[in-house]
Order: C-alpha cells, then sequence, then structure tokens
C-alpha cells in the first residue's frame, strides 16, 4: 500500500496484509493495479488492461507462486527482447509499421516436462 505521506509503495504493509488476510490482499491489489490502469491516458489504458489480463492468466496457470513468477519473469524477457533490444540495435525502426500478418512459429518441446506441460 502507498504510505500517506509519501505516496510511496510500502513494502512491509503489503507484506503483512498477505500474511495475515490473503483474500483482503488480492482484493486490495485488484483495487490498485485498476486505479493505476483507469488514471492512465485514454489511449494507454486499452492496452494496459490486456497486459493485465495476460499477468492474470500466467498467475492461474501457474501449479504455485514460485511458477508464476517464473512465468512472468519469461513474459518480460520476451517482451525486451523482442519488442525493445532491435529497436536499440537498429533492427527495427519503430516508426515504420511491421508486418504483422506472419510471424515464425516457435516449437514449444524443449519447455515441455515429462507430463506435457510448458512450465
Amino acid at each position: 500500500m502507498e504510505s500517506e505521506r509519501t505516496g510511496k509503495f510500502d513494502f512491509d504493509t503489503w507484506a503483512d496484509l498477505a500474511k495475515s488476510d490473503p483474500q483482503a490482499f488480492e482484493a486490495r491489489r485488484c483495487e490498485e493495479i485498476e486505479r493505476l490502469i483507469g488514471s492512465a491516458s485514454a489511449a494507454n489504458r486499452c492496452r494496459l488492461r490486456g497486459l493485465q489480463f495476460r499477468i492474470d492468466m500466467e498467475r492461474r496457470r501457474s501449479r504455485t507462486p514460485i511458477g508464476g513468477c517464473v512465468r512472468l519473469s519469461h513474459l518480460m524477457m520476451d517482451a525486451f527482447h523482442n519488442q525493445f533490444v532491435p529497436c536499440i540495435v537498429g533492427d527495427i525502426d519503430p516508426s515504420k509499421p511491421r508486418d504483422l500478418t506472419r510471424a515464425p512459429v516457435i516449437s514449444m518441446d524443449r519447455y515441455r516436462d515429462q507430463t506435457g506441460r510448458c512450465d
């Protein structure tokens, strides 16, 4: 939660709430996310809602909380490498539209465990 005086994130307060009342923590987390998305410009709001949907789905798909963290870490690294690095090294000109109708198909076989799940 944010400290009323400073407006900064108070980790200890959030951690205490998560330990003492996980359901209240989750409700408060959703409220804060919604508040943040609602404060964004109209142009960014839709994109932020889509991103939050992806985050929520990755968390739900995970069998454990740490599995969710790993999935979200991969999501962030993929976005960084696929969107930002090409712009930095000059492979993509961000001012020009990209062809989004074609994409390479990536095999997930190397990520599957013996049960066939990608985790």
